[in-house]
């Protein structure tokens, strides 16, 4: 019934349903066909559909919606023209392809009807020659010759200096027209349109009579970046004793830390005075101690007020004067404060008196201290947004101050489990959310976080977000949050570690359990420091037998810990041995309903038989009822009978012991790990007699097979068979496989591989010699998503057959990710000998010369995630570190061709080397434009921080690079 809807709110639904579709051909053949529904939608839905013409030019191809809008004759309806320019080479000559078929397009339908123009231009190639720029300037008038009437311009250039000058004269050429320009470009106009009404520009000492020529009664938006500590407002009116912004509604100023050169006037700078009568929006990064701003004459109400500024600049807040704030954000752009003082509180504090309503609002502030909470009273918060090192007590003042408070959010919390407990809170607090990405201990956060949480009867929703992957614990002790309706936790791997249903238990016997959750189906006792196996296990005992009828909808227990000790062999007399029999027999009874039994613990004494005996009696007890068993010690399961529901079997075998692997059921698993395989494997025990000669694992998705061999032994005696022997194996079939992990594996296990019917795998894990990995059946395989080799005995006689097994193995791959790691490496990789084009992703080991990556990095032009370790600078001068040196900066200044996308700087650091980690990930953020997402060393990411607002001013594209803490 959507053509019963009223003209606008129809125009708004259409434009959704066609804006969500990709600009393409096909897409927009769908969008008309969603069109003929009725006649209103017809005439509502064309001139959205026809609305915007775009023309984007790579170095390969040109794409391009014109033709189709010509094949309809609507190109009356087109308003809106984008031009976009990608450059792996020279830009003008792509510049003229774009002319050429701007010319045609002219020629066939006119563009006067062309209203708005996007232009972006991007190059990932060195300076053209200056030469270009009379080419550039030709360029940029025959562009504004064809769309003399465009009023809303669009120009966005990067490492190009003629896309730089072609922009200065197109815009110089429309400027008289104009009503809105959006512009990185340093521009030198005498004249602007009288009815500009948004700007946005780069402010430099050349830009100045811009700001003369500039309309100020009829500016709605405007938006200054690079601003020096020096800027005035007398810059747009000189001569006038009052700098009115009579139309203003949104001002946004991004300062620099540097200080421009003489302005060559003279100001009047002690009497004139600035109006903004009608702004709503305002924000001011980096605000210098000697602006002029707060002071000025703004309306009663404000409905955005973002500031970052430092600690000598909070001063100014105290100028501020208006009635009502919608929502306010104070930063802190010191890095190396942990308090932003008592002065910016008692500056911002009048916002929050009796003249200040926050009705629905939020507030975000940095580096809260219980010091300063009295002084300002939030009690008409609703939303509140805290950020740095501040403790949980504070926390617990500030909620006793807002009793309005709906939601919460908080950064970095800092544990302070030693000091008192929190204070009791009375707050209507229903949604919380804490990030602890960037913290370093954040189990003991968890446990601070806990205290607060258990005061606040009203919380509906929790949110903790994390900033790292793989077993991670999420929480251990949901038990005690009786009042949370729901909750939500951010992982990066998604696996199925970090599935919602599992309760983590940490340091055990500093909590209780109280009722767990409905949701909660498997418990992970898990102790972070090195414990006595038999205490740790006598704890959990004694949690979970106290607690059984909690637990009646638990079916799965989990053990993760570091065991500090081991006891002799002499000390087991049969006495001990009863206590761990009854010990396990006690968590038995307390839980009949068991179906998982897992520990990932894999470091144990030789002779400490304590956790042998009790996941022993464990297994043996449950096996008829287990669906899924991961226990990681030489257990003796030799009498033993699994159930036919197993579905995931992870076991370490004894040396020795072929008797001592257990019986199961291979048609219901899923998984499969075998750890410590000898060479003789029984094969034949998995052979079913209604298929002779063949091994059938239908549903296998995952298989992990690790031998008894250690990475140093040489390969002639990894193989004692002989293929008379090895024709005796029966053919194995993985139809489902989608993961395989070999580690030092034998011929054998490679043989029988040989016609394993498998073609498509998500991950393909191999570890040995090159010359043992070569033996691997890669031939078969169609597609791989992810690769990892770990090669051993890499030096300069094996290098031939190393680029040879790689070329071969990535080459034969259609769709590779390889993630490439490697023990032991002792040549430098040759870029040139390298053909892995096909890889969107590459993991590199250590001691690789930066060159050698960087060459790597462009020549894989697919390349989307690079992993990178300690890197060798042979080649680079000593004071490449230090990010203000002229070596750093000769090092930044030639771009890295690349489309990365994902950057993991994963070594581990040492303290004199993070400053030097640091320069050469601020190296890389700053040459790879591309670059969306970074993940270092914490001690790293604080080191760069105070680099990094100086370089965003010089490179703008560093604003939309995220940088993490862990990594990917």
């Amino acid at each position: 019934m959507l053509y019963l809807l009223p003209a606008d709110i129809l125009k708004r639904v259409l434009g959704i349903l066609i804006n969500n579709q990709p600009n393409h051909i096909r897409s927009s053949k769908q969008n008309l066909a969603l069109l003929q529904v009725c006649r209103i939608w017809r005439y509502t839905g064309i001139p959205l559909l026809y609305k915007t013409a775009y023309i984007r030019i790579t170095t390969n191809r040109i794409k391009t919606n014109l033709d189709f809008i010509q094949s309809q004759s609507k190109w009356q309806h087109v308003t809106k023209l984008h031009l976009s320019v990608l450059a792996d080479s020279l830009v003008m000559p792509l510049v003229d392809v774009l002319i050429a078929k701007l010319g045609k397009t002219q020629l066939l339908w006119g563009l006067d009807g062309i209203r708005k123009l996007d232009v972006s231009m991007d190059t990932k190639w060195p300076q053209e020659a200056k030469a270009a720029a009379a080419a550039a300037e030709t360029a940029a008038l025959l562009i504004a010759g064809m769309m003399p009437q465009v009023t809303h311009l669009e120009f966005a250039y990067s490492n190009d200096a003629n896309a730089c000058v072609l922009g200065q004269n197109l815009i110089g050429q429309l400027a008289a027209n104009l009503t809105a320009l959006r512009t990185g470009i340093p521009l030198c106009l005498h004249s602007m349109s009288a009815e500009l009404a948004h700007l946005h520009l780069s402010v430099k000492p050349d830009t100045v009579p811009v700001l003369h020529a500039i309309n100020l009664r009829a500016l709605k938006t405007l938006r200054l970046l690079n601003l020096p500590t020096n800027f005035t407002w007398g810059l747009f009116a000189p001569h006038q004793p009052t700098v009115a912004f009579d139309s203003l509604c949104e001002l946004a100023l991004l300062f620099t830390d540097k200080y421009a050169p003489p302005w060559n006037m003279q100001l009047d700078l002690a009497n004139y005075k600035l109006r903004f009568p009608r702004l709503r929006r305002l924000h001011v990064d980096n605000l210098p101690s000697g602006f002029n701003l707060f002071g000025a004459e703004f309306p009663d109400y404000l409905a955005s007020v973002h500031v970052e500024c430092r600690m000598k600049s909070v001063g100014l807040l105290e100028q501020l004067r208006v009635k009502q704030i919608g929502c306010i954000r104070v930063e802190q752009a010191d890095e190396d404060a942990q308090d932003m003082s008592l002065a910016c509180y008692k500056a911002i504090g009048h916002l929050f008196g009796s003249r200040i309503s926050l009705h629905h609002s939020a507030l975000s502030v940095s580096h809260v201290s219980s010091a300063i909470t009295p002084q300002v009273p939030w009690s008409q918060l609703i939303k509140l947004q805290i950020i740095g090192q501040y403790e949980i007590s504070t926390v617990a003042h500030l909620l006793n101050q807002t009793p309005r408070l709906k939601q919460l959010h908080m950064d970095n919390i800092v544990d302070n489990h030693s000091l008192a407990k929190p204070p009791p809170i009375n707050c209507q607090l229903e949604h919380l959310s804490v990030d602890t990405s960037q913290s370093r201990n954040r189990l003991k956060l968890m446990d601070a976080v806990l205290d607060l949480i258990t005061q606040l009867p009203m919380l509906k929703r929790v949110y903790f977000k994390y900033g790292f992957r793989g077993s991670i614990p999420i929480v251990h002790s949901w038990a005690i949050v009786e009042c949370v309706e729901d909750y939500v936790m951010e992982g990066d791997s998604g696996s199925e570690d970090d599935a919602t249903d599992e309760l983590w238990l940490t340091n055990l016997g500093f909590f209780d359990l109280y009722q767990i959750p409905v949701g909660v189906r498997k418990i992970h006792f898990y102790h972070e420091a090195p414990i006595p196996a038999y205490d740790f296990l006598a704890r959990a005992a004694k949690l979970v037998c106290s607690h059984s009828k909690h637990l009646c909808h638990v079916d799965g227990l989990e053990f993760s810990f570091l065991p500090a000790s081991s006891l002799e062999a002499s000390e087991l007399g049969p006495v001990k041995e009863t206590v761990i029999y009854n010990l396990s027999m006690q968590l038995i009874n307390a839980m009949p309903q068991l179906t998982r039994v897992e520990t990932l613990t894999r470091y144990f004494h030789k002779d400490d038989k304590t956790m042998l005996e009790f996941f022993t009696n464990i297994i043996q007890k449950l096996a008829r009822q287990l669906k899924i068993c991961r226990v990681y010690f030489p257990l003796e399961l030799q009498n033993t009978r699994f159930s036919d529901k197993l579905e995931y079997m992870g076991l370490t075998l004894r040396p020795n012991n072929i008797e001592g692997i257990p019986s199961m059921d291979i048609s219901t698993l899923k998984s499969l790990f075998f750890d410590n395989m000898s060479e003789d494997f029984p094969w034949h025990l998995f052979q079913n007699p209604l298929t002779p000669g063949f091994i059938i694992f239908n549903n296998i998705r995952y298989l992990y097979l690790r031998c008894d061999r250690q990475p140093g032994d040489p390969d002639k005696s990894w193989s004692k068979m002989t293929y008379s022997d090895l024709a005796r194996y029966p053919r194995f079939r993985f139809p489902n496989l989608k993961s395989l992990n070999l580690e030092l594996c034998y011929d054998s296990y490679l043989y029988i591989l040989r016609d394993w019917k498998a073609t498509h795998l998500d991950n393909l894990h191999l570890t040995g010699s090159i010359s043992h990995i070569n033996r691997f059946p890669f031939k078969q395989l169609q597609q791989v998503n992810r690769m990892s080799l770990f090669i051993s005995q890499v030096d300069s006689k094996h290098q031939d057959t190393f680029y040879n097994v790689t070329n071969h193995m990535l080459s034969t791959v259609d769709s590779f990710f390889c993630h490439f790691d490697m023990l032991s490496i002792e040549f430098s990789l040759d870029p040139s000998r390298i053909s892995w084009h096909n890889l969107t992703g590459l993991g590199l080991p250590d001691d690789i010369e930066l060159s050698t990556v960087i060459a790597i990095v462009e020549k894989l032009s697919k390349l989307k995630l690079l992993e990178v370790g300690r890197l060798a600078f042979s080649g680079y001068p000593k004071d490449i570190e230090d990010c203000e040196s002229q070596s750093w900066r000769q090092l930044i200044a030639t771009p890295i061709r690349t489309k990365l996308r994902k950057l993991d700087i994963y070594q581990s650091f040492t303290e004199d080397k993070v400053a030097f980690s640091a320069a050469i990930a601020l190296y890389f953020i700053t040459c790879m434009e591309s670059l969306q997402k970074v993940f270092v060393n914490e001690f790293v990411q604080e080191q760069m921080a105070s680099k990094l607002s100086l370089l965003k001013c010089e490179y703008p594209h560093i604003s939309n690079i995220k940088i993490y803490s862990g990594i990917i």
